[in-house]
């Protein structure tokens, strides 16, 4: 099997480990409050307590302040305006690298100027770990990366829909 065959898998498996072991650390910053909810419930089912009250359908999102929220929508444009090519597979090599450092310059102007409670903002470092993780992919020299990037940079924006206040958001879809 060809040498750079086997490097690309070995790669896509480092990738996928390293996605998941992201997935651990970040449980408890992004963990939702009605898991702890039902499980209180349910330990206290047929002891005589009563179980707390049900966490409400939708878990409270971690707050946000306007250069978080626009931040992030800007990056999210950035995404859109690309988002039928990266689909489609048609997105370019540089134009895959432009977009990475044009989200790059957002997250930075993010970083240094949004004020987050501490809760938040490691619930918000988990999501631009993930977001940098993928820039780094986007400017890998093969196509399959690049897009793979992208598509992780989407994933890495519905994280932050699903788990921070943003009135209006929107952000690419799959299709």
């Amino acid at each position: 099997m060809d040498d750079g065959i086997l490097r690309l898998r070995r790669f896509a498996i480092a990738l996928t480990l390293g996605g998941m072991l992201m997935g651990v650390a970040a449980t408890g910053a992004l963990a939702d409050p009605s898991h702890r909810a039902n499980a209180s419930a349910n330990a206290s089912a047929g002891t005589g307590e009563k179980p707390r009250a049900a966490a409400s359908a939708q878990a409270k999102k971690y707050a946000t302040d306007e250069v978080l929220r626009q931040g992030m929508a800007n990056i999210a444009v950035l995404l859109d305006t690309s988002w039928q090519d990266v689909q489609g597979n048609k997105l370019q090599g540089p134009a895959y690298r432009e977009l990475a450092d044009k989200v790059e310059r957002e997250t930075v102007h993010i970083v240094r100027n949004c004020k987050l409670d501490e809760r938040a903002d490691q619930a918000f470092h988990e999501v631009l770990a993930d977001m940098n993780q993928s820039l780094e992919l986007m400017r890998r020299s093969k196509p399959q990366i690049q897009r793979t990037g992208a598509i992780a940079l989407a994933q890495a924006l519905r994280n932050y829909a699903k788990y921070f206040d943003h009135p209006g958001w929107s952000g690419p879809q799959p299709q």
